[in-house]
């Protein structure tokens, strides 16, 4: 009896806490009735002297996870369930257990170029265990893939990557430590991401990377952009395929019947939640390293966070992807690139003749549709970081509003007076805090015929980056603090004209408290800011002398100092 099916027993004999209500497990996923063209199966064997040292207890507590009460009876039971890696039998090793080895299965996707063998050509250090079920308040369903990473190169691996990181098939600590805070974040944050529910150490090193390796286990949505790509030149698998991802996305019966029309509204509603993804990203200064068709799931939220940073400003020459020419402010703006990946996604599917083919509408419609929406949350998000309650937002004119953003994004992007030196040259950074100048608008608001004081205290930078006293900062008060000062004055105007609401603005905006984000260090974020922001954490669970729940508890703390608290605002978790 496998370990998902062998759940159900368990309750049956008392051994898990009893729930008040009927509760479903861990089953077997539905992935596999789409037939043995889309999966490869995988034998496993039991890792003996594997520690639990991070555990999501909230998350499978919301997911009704039977999980037990005590602290060394949760972890018998996650390792149980999860503490597995790749089976390789050996000549002269003894016979392992039959209770030891199980069989899972990796999924095939293409998240590289070529397609010949030894390319990404799936899940190549990931496992599919099993699948969460679960009916939602108003009667849909939600599906949700419990899958472990870390478990050992499967027969889709990149084995011919140049780097042996990407070839072993492994998760070092460090890595799995920076997943599971930064996905802790990005939820709170408001970012749709599948979440980490538990990172289990193992008894050996890692040789690429000198630690010891991890599993990750993970929940929510596995499918990618990148399964459709591997089936695009396979019509019929292809369709088969799309109607199942549309289905889980929708939260519609297996055995629903889709239409064309089905078709057409799931291609907008993945459009749409990639521009309120890009929203997020862009208003909290989020960037994904790796935003590929792999790294995208196909609702569009986010996958696999191990590469995440949150930047301290928009740094428009922020290179996100190391080695190539991809920048914040560049033609591949991260926001951008969430967009060419949909883009790219439509021109696979519409050359791929496949049923739904003609569903696809043309570039410059969607690009419309994904600016509107993306325009639209930026908007909203950033009236709210001043203070503005939904009615205020409600009641202000289209011009309003759309003047206000055009000041805000123009505060976002603009450019420093002067170039900070990195390792990889001279670098010109942000100019401004927008975060910190929209939650302070409300208490300066007093001050706003002062340009000397509101440049002080509301506009000038206090970091390493840029320091501009007044007189050296009038070419960017002409440019940008008095269009911002006569864009919030609108605001007034049209809502009470007195200037009595912006006490309540500032009520409301001293309730949020902004995470504290480092400066850039000489690497430009890219170690600097991912790493240290887990030392603490890995600091102590490669001491060893805590358990999961404390070293869960600092892993709260760390995510907590990378989240903007009190904007109930960004992408909620789709149900």
């Amino acid at each position: 009896m496998g370990v998902l099916s062998f759940i159900p027993f368990l309750l049956s004999q008392g051994f898990f806490r009893r729930q008040s209500k009927p509760v479903q497990a861990f089953g077997p996923h539905s992935f596999k009735s789409l037939g043995s063209s889309f999966y490869v199966e995988v034998p496993v064997r039991r890792v003996p002297g594997a520690r639990l040292v991070l555990f999501n207890r909230r998350l499978a507590e919301s997911l009704d996870l039977p999980v037990p009460k005590g602290g060394r009876e949760i972890e018998s039971a996650l390792l149980e369930w999860f503490a597995w890696f790749k089976h390789e039998s050996r000549a002269g090793e003894g016979d392992t257990p039959a209770e030891d080895i199980e069989t899972f299965f990796a999924t095939r996707y293409q998240d590289s170029d070529s397609r010949c063998a030894g390319s990404a050509l799936g899940d190549g250090r990931a496992l599919w265990l099993g699948e969460i079920v679960r009916k939602t308040a108003d009667d849909r369903m939600r599906y949700l893939d419990v899958v472990v990473k870390g478990i050992g190169a499967t027969p889709l691996a990149w084995l011919k990557h140049p780097k042996k990181s990407h070839r072993d098939g492994m998760v070092g600590l460090t890595e799995a430590v920076h997943e599971y805070v930064y996905s802790l974040a990005a939820v709170r944050n408001g970012i749709d991401a599948a979440q980490v529910l538990a990172v289990i150490e193992l008894p050996f090193q890692r040789a690429a990377g000198g630690e010891k390796a991890a599993l990750v286990v993970r929940v929510g949505n596995h499918l990618r952009f990148a399964h459709y790509r591997y089936f695009s030149n396979q019509p019929e698998r292809l369709e088969t395929l799309f109607e199942y991802g549309l289905k889980r996305d929708m939260g519609l019966p297996l055995d629903y019947p889709v239409g064309r029309q089905d078709a057409r509204a799931y291609l907008d509603r993945i459009l749409a939640h990639l521009a309120e993804e890009a929203a997020a990203y862009y208003d909290l200064h989020a960037v994904h390293g790796s935003p590929t068709f792999g790294n995208r799931t196909s609702d569009g939220a986010s996958i696999d966070l191990s590469t995440f940073v949150y930047l301290d400003a928009h740094h428009a020459e922020y290179r996100y992807m190391p080695g190539c020419s991809y920048s914040l402010g560049g033609r591949w703006g991260q926001h951008e690139q969430l967009f060419v990946l949909f883009s790219d996604l439509m021109k696979l599917l519409r050359g791929s003749r496949f049923k739904y083919a003609d569903t696809v509408e043309d570039e410059k419609r969607c690009w419309e549709k994904f600016r509107s929406v993306m325009e639209s949350r930026l908007t909203q998000s950033w009236l709210k970081r001043v203070g503005l309650a939904e009615s205020d937002i409600a009641a202000l004119s289209a011009d309003a509003k759309r003047r206000f953003f055009e000041v805000v994004k123009a505060i976002y992007e603009a450019r420093g007076g002067k170039k900070i030196k990195l390792k990889k040259g001279r670098t010109y950074l942000a100019a401004f805090e927008p975060r910190r100048i929209l939650a302070l608008t409300a208490c300066y608001y007093g001050q706003f015929d002062d340009v000397e004081q509101l440049w002080e205290r509301l506009f000038r930078v206090r970091r390493n980056w840029q320091t501009l006293a007044f007189e050296q900062a009038r070419p960017f008060i002409q440019a940008y603090v008095q269009a911002y000062v006569q864009a919030v004055r609108q605001l007034v105007a049209e809502l009470d004209g007195s200037g009595e609401i912006v006490a309540r603005w500032r009520d409301c905006a001293q309730v949020t408290q902004l995470s504290d984000r480092r400066e850039p260090g000489p690497d430009f974020f890219y170690d600097s800011e991912r790493f240290l922001s887990t030392q603490s954490v890995l600091a102590r669970i490669r001491q060893g002398e805590s358990g999961w729940e404390e070293n869960s508890r600092a892993a709260d703390e760390a995510a907590g100092r990378l989240v903007d608290e009190g904007l109930a605002f960004g992408v909620a978790q789709r149900e």
